[in-house]
Formats: structure tokens, C-alpha cells, sequence
């Protein structure tokens, strides 16, 4: 029993650690490993045995084909044509979540939402619709469409790597079409029809401000030489400017707010505005009374970008400073704004701790990498002109779609596929490996490899028997009831910390119930806790779709509550009906 207590007490603490974000997920990951190895309860080889796991490698060739499928434009062309300007908000919505959804099962849908929210944003603005009416769906469309494949989410991947684990056969590629296809199909009827009308018509977040809620943080500087200095505000023709208003004034360590029309401006105030960010950069573009701290350089040059980003919640830069992260080196680009939701940020934009969902207004150089960085994920649209040649594209797709089916009629193994993929593509130089290098998240990799060593703990304590025999007992042997406990279990786990979590606690605790009550197919135990764990509709933090369009639509924890919970309640009931219909359970 002492194995037991040592696995409970440190999964309750990793949970904690990770919804309290007291270091990164790889990294509280590790410590729980050590704990477990210097306890007896797993060995050297259970922690590294997940290196080599199919499905962890598999996710890296996945991440590699989606970055080629992008640059390809495939995507692009087939977007532009299905979300037209003409369209009416439920023809749009009707056609972005099921062509979402369909892409999402079959390039994983992080990149897959990264590379759709300018395309959804834009047409919102276009329209004169509030972001916040079409941003949400398009996050929940993915995450349902992943589930319809088992390489439409990692979530999926890392499941069937557990399996494979304990010893059970691989998942095929079509294992999660039969509950997946219903339950998307349902999910997307709701959002369309009932979700809508429950989504916020919020202010576009990014360039439209009132009185009460700019919160859109953008600094500049009155220079020694500046015909500002010894004006007032006034004088200086700061006052009543359009689309613009003073937020503050930051002198020697001091903060003037609100700022009086009388107020003097001395040299080097720091001077930080809110509103329309087209009239920002006028007002500093081109004069020398007034300037950027971190982007006059780049403002006036010939060529350059103006770049609204959102900080994911895997980005290296989360609780880091600009200064800290050498922001303007790393990306060739200057934040001249920041905007976070519900918070009001104060002091210099260099100085400020950078949170996971925030929006940053961006001026960018020629060396900017807008389609291929982690650490931020580009909203407004940045053209970006890349040329394939034709048959590299057509041969690409050709034994791409071979994989697949291949895969799919179970003659060859879908990793064998992608490896022929993958060497296609560094023959034909396809992609750089200094891009592949930007794409691949080895911290992610080094997670899922230790979310296999948990799953191993919790087995080898016997802490997942233990949970099972509960779980038996409490439903009274109906496998219904188990199937209902193992999915909640799930879900509201990854409601709090990492899906990879999720799975690798709820995982063998599915399989020792399966195991304890004799059934002959452990399948739809398996698939239970996949879909639960990526039906995560109700927090912005459960899943990086949802912290991604957080911000870019000014949306508040209660909106994914209000329009959330019907739908996670719809889900389940739908995942275990079909469940049951489908394996007799």
C-alpha cells in the first residue's frame, strides 16, 4: 500500500503544480519520474521505453506533413473558396466547422487552428462580426474533428502508445470514425444552430477599444530632443485624438494616471496609449517628438509588418519578459503592444511578464518566421509567398494519400507511410531543416515520453487496480456506469492540466476495470478516455485551441462555461450511446 500513497500524493501534487503553473509540464513530469524511480516503483527501463514508442514518433512525422501541407497552400486555395465574403454568418459557420472539422482529422489540430484563425478572423472584420461569434467554434470544430482519425489529435496518439505499452495491439487509423463522425456531426448541428446564438458579440479585441475596456497596452517614448518636452498635453496635441486615448504617464518610477489635459511632459516620459492601432503607428511613424521604444527602427523602414500574435500556452515566453527572452533577437521583431484580457497591464512593455494568451501587436523585420515558430502564433495575416514546384506537390500528396489508405485497409503500417513520406520530402528539400527544427516541440516529446512512465507507475504501484476495483464497486458491476465514471474521471482532469495527463492517470486505471470485469474487448475502454480527454469544451486552458483564441476573442471564462457545458453534456451522452451500440457493452 506504501507504493500507492507515494503514486497518489505525487499525481495529486503534479496536478496542483500544473494548474497553479509553478514550472513547465515537461518539467514537473520529471520530478514525479524521479520520485517514482528513487521509490523502486518503475526502473530505468519503463522511463525510457517511451522512446521508442510508434505513436510518440509518429506525432513528430504528423507535425512535419501538416508544416508541408501549409506551405503547399492546398489548404489556402480550398479555404478561400469555401469561406467567401458573401456568405451569411450561418452559411459561414456552417461551412468553417464542417471543413474544419474534416481537415482536423487529418493534420493535427493545434497547427490546423494556427493556420486557420487569420482566415476566420479576417472574415469576421470584413463583415463587421464580432470575432468572439466565430473564433470559439472554430477551436471546438477541431477538437471534434480530431477525433474522427487517430492522427487527428495526439491525444489519440498518446492513448494508443499506452496501449501499446501494456502490451495491446496498436489502434488502426479508422478505429475512431465510428463514434467520431456522429459525434461531430451533432456537435457541429449545435454550434450552428444552438451555440451561436450563446457566443458573446464582444468588441473586436484587437482594434476596437471603449472607455472601459482598453486594455490594449501600447508604450512610447518623448525623446531628449523632442518638441514635446515642457508642453502639456495640450499644447502637444495629445488630447482628444481620434480612435486614440492616454492611458498613463511613467516618470522616473512614477505613475501618472489619469492624465490631465495641464499635465507637462518631461524628457523621456514613457507615454502609453490605448485604441485604434493604425492611428498609434501614424502617430509615431515619421516624427522624432514621439517614438517606439523597441520599433522605431523597423517602423521606418521601407518594408515591414504589422503583426497581431497570440502567446500559446506551450510558448517558451509564457512568464518571461521581452528582455528576458531577447524578444527582438529571437524573432526579428519589436512588440509595440500588448493586450490581456480582464487585466490591466501596467509599466514597460519590456518589463512586463508575458502570459500564455496574450495578444501582442507586433512590428516585424524580413527575418520574422510568421508560419513556423512555437513560441507565438500569428492572427492577423502576414503574406507570405512560397512556390513549390508542381510535381513536387502532386508526387507529395500522391503517396501521402497511399499512406493513408494503405494504412487504412491495414496492408501497410501507417509509420512505415509516413517514413516514405518524410524521406520524400528531404529528397526534394520540400521544407528546411532549420524550419522542421522551429516546428518540432522536442518539449512536447519529452512529455509524452514521461506521461508513458506515469501511466507505467500508476500500473506497477497498483494504484490503477485499486481505482478500478472502486470504480467497479461504486457502479455495481454495470459496464455502463464504468464506462460513464472512467469518462467524467477523464474529462474533468483535462479540464485542469494537460490531456496527455489526462490519459496517462485515467489510462490504466480503464485498463485494470477492463481486465477485473472479463470483458473480451478492451476497445471501447480505450476510446472512452480518448474522447474524453479531448472534449474539452468548458476551459480556456484545457486544451491550446481554446487558449489560442482567448484572447483574439476577447472572450471571458464564462463564455466557454455558457457555451461549453451543453455541449460537453451532448458529447458524452452521445460518446457513450454509440459506444455501446457499436460494442454491445
Amino acid at each position: 500500500m506504501l507504493d500507492i500513497y507515494i503514486v497518489i500524493l505525487v499525481v495529486l501534487f503534479m496536478l496542483v503544480a500544473l494548474y497553479q503553473e509553478w514550472s513547465t509540464p515537461s518539467l514537473i513530469f520529471l520530478l514525479a519520474i524521479v520520485i517514482f524511480y528513487f521509490s523502486g516503483i518503475i526502473t530505468i527501463g519503463d522511463i525510457l521505453h517511451g522512446l521508442s514508442n510508434e505513436s510518440i514518433i509518429l506525432i513528430f512525422l504528423l507535425i512535419i506533413v501538416s508544416e508541408v501541407i501549409k506551405r503547399t497552400a492546398v489548404i489556402g486555395f480550398v479555404l478561400n473558396r469555401l469561406l467567401r465574403p458573401n456568405l451569411s454568418y450561418r452559411q459561414f459557420m456552417t461551412r468553417m466547422t464542417t471543413g474544419v472539422a474534416f481537415f482536423s482529422g487529418w493534420i493535427n489540430n493545434t497547427p490546423l487552428v494556427a493556420f486557420m484563425m487569420p482566415y476566420v478572423y479576417d472574415w469576421a472584420r470584413k463583415k463587421g462580426i464580432a470575432p468572439s461569434k466565430v473564433l470559439l467554434p472554430l477551436s471546438y470544430a477541431a477538437l471534434m474533428g480530431g477525433t474522427i482519425t487517430l492522427i487527428g489529435t495526439s491525444t489519440n496518439l498518446v492513448v494508443n502508445g499506452l496501449a501499446i505499452e501494456s502490451g495491446l495491439k496498436s489502434l488502426h487509423l479508422f478505429d475512431f470514425i465510428y463514434v467520431g463522425i456522429p459525434v461531430t456531426v451533432l456537435g457541429t448541428l449545435y454550434l450552428i444552430f444552438i451555440g451561436s446564438k450563446w457566443l458573446p458579440d464582444r468588441e473586436n479585441a484587437l482594434s476596437q477599444f471603449d472607455e472601459h475596456s482598453r486594455e490594449y497596452l501600447i508604450e512610447t517614448i518623448v525623446p531628449p530632443m523632442s518638441g514635446f518636452t515642457g508642453k502639456t498635453i495640450e499644447e502637444a496635441g495629445l488630447r482628444n485624438l481620434n480612435d486614440l486615448f492616454l492611458v498613463q504617464i511613467l516618470r522616473n518610477k512614477e505613475i501618472i494616471a489619469p492624465v490631465t489635459p495641464k499635465e507637462v511632459l518631461h524628457k523621456n516620459d514613457c507615454l502609453f496609449f490605448a485604441g485604434n492601432t493604425d492611428r498609434i503607428i501614424e502617430l509615431v511613424q515619421g516624427t522624432k517628438d514621439l517614438i517606439l521604444p523597441y520599433g522605431t527602427k523597423m517602423i521606418n523602414q521601407p518594408q515591414n509588418h504589422i503583426v497581431e500574435a497570440v502567446i500559446p500556452d506551450s510558448s517558451k515566453l509564457h512568464n518571461q519578459t521581452a528582455k528576458e527572452y531577447k524578444f527582438s533577437v529571437h524573432f526579428d521583431a519589436a512588440i509595440i503592444g500588448i493586450q490581456r484580457n480582464s487585466e490591466k497591464l501596467r509599466g514597460k512593455l519590456g518589463e512586463v511578464k508575458l502570459k500564455a494568451g496574450d495578444l501582442l501587436l507586433l512590428v516585424t523585420g524580413k527575418n520574422f518566421p510568421p508560419d513556423a515558430e512555437q513560441d507565438i502564433q500569428v492572427v492577423t495575416r502576414v503574406k507570405k509567398i512560397e512556390r513549390m514546384e508542381g510535381w513536387k506537390v502532386t508526387v507529395f500528396y500522391v503517396i501521402l494519400l497511399a499512406a493513408f489508405t494503405l494504412s487504412a485497409v491495414k496492408i501497410l503500417p501507417l509509420f512505415i507511410g509516413l517514413l516514405c513520406v518524410i524521406g520524400f520530402i528531404a529528397v526534394t528539400d520540400m521544407i528546411k531543416l532549420t524550419d522542421i527544427r522551429r516546428t518540432l516541440d522536442f518539449n512536447l516529446f519529452f512529455l509524452l515520453v514521461l506521461a508513458l512512465a506515469l501511466g507505467k507507475a500508476i500500473t506497477n504501484s497498483g494504484l490503477a487496480s485499486y481505482m478500478a476495483d472502486y470504480i467497479i464497486n461504486f457502479s455495481g458491476d454495470s459496464t455502463l456506469l464504468v464506462m460513464i465514471s472512467l469518462y467524467l474521471i477523464t474529462n474533468i482532469i483535462s479540464m485542469f492540466v494537460t490531456n496527455a495527463a489526462a490519459v496517462a492517470v485515467t489510462f490504466p486505471i480503464a485498463l485494470a476495470a477492463a481486465t477485473e470485469m472479463g470483458v473480451d474487448n478492451f476497445k471501447p475502454f480505450i476510446l472512452v478516455i480518448a474522447y474524453a480527454a479531448s472534449a474539452e469544451f468548458m476551459t480556456p486552458f484545457g486544451y491550446q485551441t481554446n487558449l489560442m483564441v482567448y484572447g483574439p476573442g476577447g472572450y471571458k471564462f464564462k463564455d466557454y462555461i455558457r457555451v461549453g457545458f451543453p455541449l460537453s453534456l451532448l458529447y458524452m451522452v452521445a460518446t457513450i450511446v454509440i459506444l455501446k451500440l457499436v460494442f454491445g457493452y
